[in-house]
């Protein structure tokens, strides 16, 4: 009887001491996984305090990401940007931009001009043929269409359509306001005050930039997008 109250004495404390070596080994076994899984792609760079490498399709972007803010995966350009509080990424074809939404407005798309701009409220970006154009179109002034260059313009009282060469071009033009043409997308809008139109390879955007927040090109993912001051868009191999 005392043999077999020592047997299962010792087998209890045996079973209680041996317990915790099941899970240190499958806690190595993860850890050996983890660092098996990492690509010599994948950049270590100095995170601020507990915000993880997140990896993303071909574009492994190590970037400090400010408190609570993932990295949202675009198609075909991988993008690691701080994103404003609950402001998500949206995908557009061909033109993948990572750019903080101010309230409630959606990026529109506009077909082989992916255009990531703010558009004010109630404004819709019109889609028009061979210069796909996102422009604020004041109160129902209509987009005037013209030959091989649709352009959605906000057209005043009683204000002529001028015709030019291969780009007819449809726009009250404003007092000292030239019409900028820009390669293979005609795009007639009034520009206000030093807010110029700039040119991004394959995705010709038109949107005012807010002062000094220049355009930055990444390969295969033309960006429109104001950077917060000194956060960079990471360029990473691949993308």
């Amino acid at each position: 009887m005392h043999f077999i109250h020592f047997a299962l004495a010792t087998g209890l404390v045996g079973l209680v001491a041996g317990a915790p070596m099941p899970v240190a080994v499958n806690a190595a076994v993860l850890e050996a996984r983890d660092a098996a899984n990492i690509s010599p792609e994948d950049v270590a760079a100095p995170l601020e305090a507990r915000e993880p490498i997140r990896r993303v399709k071909n574009a492994d972007i190590a970037a400090p990401i400010e408190a609570r803010e993932p990295i949202r995966r675009v198609k075909n350009a991988d993008i690691a940007a701080p994103i404003e509080a609950r402001e998500p990424i949206r995908r557009v074809k061909n033109a993948d931009v990572a750019a903080p939404i101010e309230a409630r407005e959606p990026i529109r798309r506009v077909k082989n001009a992916d255009i990531a701009a703010p558009i004010e409220a109630r404004e819709p970006v019109r889609r028009v043929k061979n210069a796909d154009i996102a422009a604020p179109i004041e109160a129902r002034e209509p987009i005037r269409r013209v030959k091989n260059a649709d352009i959605a313009a906000p057209i005043e009282a009683r204000e002529p359509i001028r015709r030019v060469k291969n780009a007819d071009i449809a726009a009250p033009i404003e007092a000292r306001e030239p019409i900028r043409r820009v390669k293979n997308a005609d795009i007639a809008a009034p520009i206000e005050a030093r807010e110029a139109i700039r040119r991004v390879k394959n995705a010709d955007i038109a949107a005012p930039i807010e002062a000094r927040e220049p355009i930055r090109r990444v390969k295969n993912a033309d960006v429109a997008a104001p950077i917060e001051a000194r956060e960079p868009i990471r360029r990473v191999k691949n993308a």
